[in-house]
Order: structure tokens, then C-alpha cells, then sequence
């Protein structure tokens, strides 16, 4: 099934290569601009058409609507200029020495500035090298939910040495978030778990029985929530973070703001240079989230209209071909070509469809329990595995391992299981505070409409099937926290997203990413006043966490001259999947079956 947005006109224009900070204004927008503000979609008829086999289903609606929810959800104006700026004090983190932590006091709602405030939890790695150090460079890893006083000391390996030299690299857990002041619906593991009972902790339900005690359990959420949370629930928007950033420079003392953001990051991103666009020096945005989309109107909920479904189908589909186009010898899962691959994972999910597969002890590697793999479970975990083509923090990522899980099962698929894993008493590693999913939800419940309705998400999973074929149903479930969710945003920003900016931004957008689809990075360079595409011809989400060099270099060279690269500029990845060595043997300790992307939220991994 594919869905099909078709609008009025599109114009716009093209930006030239190589100018920079001095204010050479031959820097122009970007091409093919929608640039669909509320007030213009109002004047235009958008048509849905959801085609499966040839039969469509067509939804005439005007913008009107979009304009209705636009009025509901009002785009607050900056509120910051009222807050006090608030002080750093910066000592070296207890626990990883070679940064410095702070704590910063925020208001918790800037239309009351000196009223109720909240902490912020920062982390900062000073610039290494020998010469000026040219600021801050702020950073977010995603989400919702990313902790980037987690994030940063596990992936600042990745950000390019050029930077870590000439910039002091800050990041923050957003509000809501981590050690920050953290939505908790719960006080513990233990209760979450108590609370969820039996739903498929690692995956999304399938069947009568399970979809009906996981809609009853969303439904139930709001309470806890909103007893445990109060008012805080209503003040963790986007915008209220790029509110929170904007006093985060103020603080560090740049006149202006650097920064690179991740996935959900990339939203943030976008919302802080149009509440703020004459204090952006150099933002780079890096696996992209279409703002239209995340606060369209929930004819289909967040996930799908951002087309992750559709990412991961497609990324999914590169995964067999290379598979099958390598071999044995470099990806166990190979059937030895991508058809005969193709149709080995199709027989796989239709043993799956019967029942569960018992993976016995040691089978995965050295030290990993017995694992019985559930349909749902095994889905979940190329989903999630899809995201990263090397290892990024831990040896049970990449695409090899991945690989070598599947032929787990595959080879034991004569083994029948009994249920799948078990990880509702999963705990944490005990240094941080209990971090629960409902801090991304949080978040992007009170930020994006979703479908209020229990059937609307048994429908959806038919829909999102026939468009993203097994992946899809993972993402459909996605949203379904948001169902009965009791905050609402008091000051969001809903667009318009091109507002001229001081300087040019720069988007990154890998080819095959199976969350934020390439699409979207497009969409944000169109959206966007003044922006220019990077493209990595490369799979994985975000190109920083697949890296490519050639795209590093341009990032450095944006960030320390202005300079962008050259329109319609390709970069290839520095490693194809399956062309390094097979490391997946796992060793005894600490293996989890789990969501592997560190900013995992249950099912959310933006």
C-alpha cells in the first residue's frame, strides 16, 4: 500500500555552493520548495490515495483541518528573552573524568519565567586541540528519549576529530528526560513491569488476546502518569527544549548557536531555527524527521506518516539483496543469491506465524540463554538491528550479527518454543536514575497528534502491512502510547518551518535509513528556508553513527569556515555491510535480547 500526497505547486530556489560566514548573500533557499504554511494549505485540497493491488481507498480533505488543529495547538512566540540566563557551573563528572557535568536551572513554563523552574542535567567535553576554541557545539542524539549526558560519552567517538578540536561539545538530557527533571510514571522496573504485566515488552501484539490487553494497558497509562507527573507533562515539548537550548547558549556565551542533532534531534533542530532564526551560526541535521508530517493530521499515526515503515521496508530489502549477494562467507543468512535470500526470510516468517522457535543456550553465542523467538519478537529485532551496518556501542549490533541471529533461528526452526523472551524484569545497568519509556512518549504525545481511537491501531496494522510488508506492523504499534495520553503541549511551535535564518543549515540524509527515511531529509531541505542537502549513499540510521568520511569533511568544513558542500553532493559510506570481519561471537557477560539503539524508548527509536 503506498501512500500519496498530492498538493498544489511547488517552487523555490537553488542555493550555490561554497559560501560562507562572511554574509555573502548568493546563498539562495533551496530547490523545490513546498513551503506550505497553514495559511496557503488552507487554500489547497490534499488527496490521500491508499493503493493496495490495484483498489484504492481516497480520502478528499482540504487543508481546512490542518488549519483547525494549527488553531488548536496555537505556535507559541519565543518566550526566552524574559528568562533569566542561568549560571554553568561546570565539575568534572564523577564518573567519566574526562568530561564536566552541570546542573542548569530552566523555567518550567516560559509564559511564567520567574515562575516554577526545573533542572537541566549537562554534560560538556572540552575542545582538545591546540588552537582557538571556536565555541560550543550543542548536540542531541534523538528520541524522544535520548539522554545526552548518555549519548555523548558513548558516541562523541563518532563526531569528527576536526570539531572535538576547535569546539567544546555540550549536550543535555531534554526536559522530561534522564537526570533532568524526568517524567516518571513509574518509581521502578519493577513497577513498570508489574504494571504491563505479560504485553510483548520487545515487540507489539498479534492476536485478539494480546492486541486487546495492549490497548487496555495504553488506555490505563494516563493515570499513573498523570498522578505521578503533574503539570510537567504539559512542558515537554520540542519547543519548549529549543527553548531550554536557547538559554543554554546564552549561558555558554555564544553570540550564536552550533549544533548537530540526530534523528529526532533534527526536529529539534528545525523548531529552534524558526523560533530563532537570527541566532543560527551553523546547524547540521543528520536523519531527517519532516516537521509537516509530525504535526499533520492523524489520518495515520506519527510513525506512518513519517513513512518509517516504508524506510524499513526498504532498508530491510537492501539487507536480503547484499545478503544473498555476498554469501556464506560473509553473511550467515545467505541463501546464496538475494531472490533465494529473499524467499529463505519469507519462510522463516511463515514458520514464525505457527508458533515460536526455540533457540537453545550458546546457540547465539558464547553465554546467551535459551530464547524462544516469537514472530513479533523476531521482526522487532531486525527492525531495531536494521540501524546500524558496524557495531556502535555494544557486539550485538550490525548487520552481521543480525546475520548470524537469523541463521540462529532459521537452523532451529524444527525446535518449537514455548513464548518469547521475557524482559519485562529487565533492569537497567543501575547508573542512571529509572529512565522508563514513557519519557519518549512523553514527549512526542504531547508534541504530534495520533488517533485517539483502540480500533484506529488494529486497522492501522493492516495498513501499515500492506505498505511496509513485516516491518510495518512494528511501527503502527509505535504510537499507540499516545492513545489516552493526558498531557497536552502549552506552548508548541507548529511551523511555519521557513523562517530565513542567518545562515544556511546543513542536512545529512542516508539513502537507505530504516527509521527516517531518505524522503524526509529532502523534505527538510525543502521545507526550510535556507538549506542544502547532503547525500550518503550508505544504509543505517544517521550517517554520523554510519560513518562516512567524505561526509565528516564536509560537516567540519560547514561548522568551522560556512562553507557548504557543493548542491546535489554524494557521499559514499566508508564500510559496506558485510565487508568487514565476523566479530559476532558474543562473549559470556551482559548479554540482553533488547531494542539495541541506545535512544530506544519501548518502541520508539528515532
Amino acid at each position: 500500500m503506498v501512500l500519496k500526497v498530492i498538493s498544489a505547486s511547488r517552487s523555490g530556489r537553488s542555493s550555490k555552493p561554497g559560501n560562507s560566514f562572511a554574509g555573502d548573500q548568493k546563498v539562495r533557499h533551496s530547490s523545490g520548495s513546498s513551503k506550505l504554511s497553514a495559511s496557503n494549505m488552507a487554500k489547497e485540497k490534499i488527496l490521500f490515495a491508499l493503493c493496495n493491488k490495484g483498489f484504492c481507498w481516497l480520502f478528499l480533505t482540504t487543508a481546512v483541518i490542518f488549519t483547525e488543529w494549527a488553531n488548536a495547538y496555537p505556535s507559541a512566540k519565543p518566550d526566552t528573552d524574559a528568562a533569566a540566563t542561568p549560571r554553568l557551573e561546570w565539575k568534572t563528572c564523577k564518573k567519566q573524568v574526562e568530561f564536566d557535568c552541570a546542573t542548569v536551572e530552566v523555567p518550567l513554563d516560559y509564559g511564567q519565567p520567574e515562575g516554577r523552574s526545573i533542572n537541566l542535567s549537562a554534560i560538556r567535553l572540552k575542545a582538545s586541540g591546540p588552537n582557538r576554541c571556536l565555541g560550543t557545539l550543542f548536540f542531541n542524539p534523538g528520541g524522544p528519549g535520548g539522554p545526552g549526558t548518555v549519548n555523548l560519552p558513548q558516541w562523541q567517538k563518532f563526531v569528527p576529530v576536526g570539531l572535538r578540536q576547535r569546539f567544546d561539545i555540550v549536550s543535555w538530557d531534554p526536559r522530561g528526560i534522564g537526570d533532568s527533571a524526568a517524567v516518571q510514571c513509574f518509581d521502578s522496573e519493577d513497577a513498570r513491569s508489574d504494571f504491563f504485566g505479560d504485553l510483548p515488552v520487545k515487540a507489539f501484539p498479534e492476536g485478539q488476546a494480546d492486541v486487546s490487553r495492549w490497548l487496555e494497558k495504553m488506555a490505563a497509562l494516563a493515570k499513573p502518569c498523570r498522578d505521578r507527573n503533574g503539570d510537567l507533562l504539559d512542558h515537554v515539548s520540542t519547543a519548549d527544549s529549543a527553548r531550554d537550548m536557547e538559554l543554554l547558549r546564552r549561558a555558554v556565551g555564544d553570540d550564536k548557536l552550533n549544533y548537530l542533532g540526530l534523528s529526532y534531534g533534527t526536529f529539534l533542530g528545525a523548531t529552534y531555527a524558526n523560533l530563532y532564526p537570527d541566532r543560527v551560526r551553523a546547524l547540521v541535521l543528520d536523519g531527517n524527521i519532516n516537521p509537516q508530517s509530525w504535526f499533520a493530521q492523524p489520518d495515520l499515526s506519527l510513525s506512518l506518516r513519517l513513512d518509517s515503515d516504508i524506510g524499513g521496508k526498504e532498508t530491510l530489502e537492501q539487507f536480503l539483496r547484499l545478503c544473498g549477494q555476498v554469501g556464506k562467507h560473509g553473511c550467515e543468512f545467505s541463501a546464496g543469491t538475494p531472490v533465494a535470500t529473499t524467499e529463505k526470510w519469507k519462510a522463516l516468517l511463515d514458520r514464525l506465524e505457527k508458533g515460536p522457535i526455540h533457540v537453545p543456550a550458546d546457540v547465539i553465542g558464547e553465554g546467551v540463554p535459551a530464547i524462544d523467538f516469537s514472530h513479533a519478537l523476531t521482526i522487532t529485532q531486525m527492525a531495531t538491528k536494521l540501524s546500524f551496518v558496524e557495531p556502535v556501542d555494544n557486539p550485538r549490533q550490525g548487520w552481521k550479527f543480525l546475520a548470524h541471529m537469523l541463521e540462529a533461528v532459521w537452523q532451529n526452526r524444527n525446535t518449537p518454543g514455548v513464548k518469547p523472551a521475557d524482559e519485562s524484569k529487565q533492569t537497567g545497568t543501575g547508573s542512571h536514575k529509572y529512565a522508563g519509556d514513557e519519557q519518549g512518549w512523553a514527549v512526542q504525545c504531547v508534541d504530534s497528534p495520533n488517533p485517539k481511537k483502540p480500533d484506529f491501531y488494529v486497522r492501522e496494522a493492516k495498513i501499515a502491512t500492506a505498505r511496509g510488508g513485516a516491518i510495518g506492523p512494528y511501527w503502527s504499534w509505535n504510537d499507540s502510547p499516545c492513545l489516552n495520553w493526558p498531557g497536552k503541549a502549552a506552548a508548541p511551535y507548529a511551523g511555519p518551518w521557513n523562517r530565513r535564518t542567518a545562515a544556511p543549515i546543513l542536512v545529512v540524509g542516508n539513502r537507505f535509513d530504516p527509521e527516517t527515511i531518505y524522503s524526509n531529509s529532502v523534505a527538510m531541505t525543502r521545507q526550510l528556508a535556507w538549506a542544502r542537502l547532503l547525500t550518503v549513499q550508505g544504509y543505517g540510521h544517521t550517517a554520523m553513527l554510519n560513518p562516512s568520511d567524505c561526509a565528516n569533511e564536509a560537516e567540519t568544513r560547514y561548522f568551522l569556515t560556512g562553507e557548504l558542500p557543493a548542491e546535489g553532493k554524494i557521499c559514499p559510506q566508508n564500510h559496506q555491510p558485510f565487508s568487514s570481519p565476523n566479530k559476532h561471537r558474543l562473549k559470556a557477560s551482559g548479554f540482553e535480547l533488547r531494542t539495541e539503539n541506545p535512544d530506544a524508548r519501548r518502541l520508539r527509536i528515532w
